[in-house]
């Protein structure tokens, strides 16, 4: 619980909401850094990843990337669901290497065109 704990308050700290882009979202959006961070804190308390989203800034405000860099980037949002005849560990493994590998992606292709990116982690 106490790992738990720490990304919790990790994002609290470090997150930006989201309630700016979905009203009422508790969701908090990360910089590509800090999403590295809390992949960690959940690898090590053992939660799967379930997806992400991508989000860029436009006008100080978040906005989904594909929204602001055209919709040919809808596929940087990404899922992970649990596969047939996976254990929970694998699950948990897999869904990590998942996550890191699209957030990889996303920093990369911000940066060449250019633009902010930030990540919301489903969990």
């Amino acid at each position: 619980m106490g790992q738990r704990k720490s990304y919790l308050d990790f994002i609290k700290e470090n997150g930006r909401s989201v309630s700016e882009l979905n009203s009422g979202s508790l969701e908090k959006a990360l910089s590509v850094k800090d999403t590295f961070v809390c992949l960690e804190l959940l690898r090590d308390s053992k939660i799967p990843v379930y997806g992400g989203d991508i989000l860029s800034e436009q006008d100080g405000k978040l906005i989904y990337a594909y929204q602001l860099w055209g919709d040919g980037y809808h596929y940087l949002n990404w899922s992970c669901d649990k596969e047939f005849g996976e254990n929970e560990d694998e699950f948990i493994d897999r869904s990590y290497e998942v996550a890191k590998n699209f957030v990889v992606t996303a920093a990369k292709t911000a940066n060449e065109i250019s633009e902010s990116c930030y990540i919301v982690l489903v969990i």
